[in-house]
């Protein structure tokens, strides 16, 4: 089980995307990551290229 960075509650995994906004448009970027069960809002990205989880 990961813990959370910031606030040491325990993380889950989830679906999470970042909306990032440019002067000719936006992107949304869309992965999978590890999400703090409290409201601190820390994440962090899930690597799946590599198999070792």
């Amino acid at each position: 089980m990961k813990h959370c960075k910031q606030c040491g509650a325990e993380m889950f995994e989830d679906a999470w995307e970042e909306i990032i906004f440019h002067e000719d448009g936006m992107v949304i970027d869309a992965f999978d990551a590890r999400v703090c069960k409290e409201t601190c809002g820390y994440f962090e990205k899930i690597d799946r290229s590599h198999n070792d989880e």
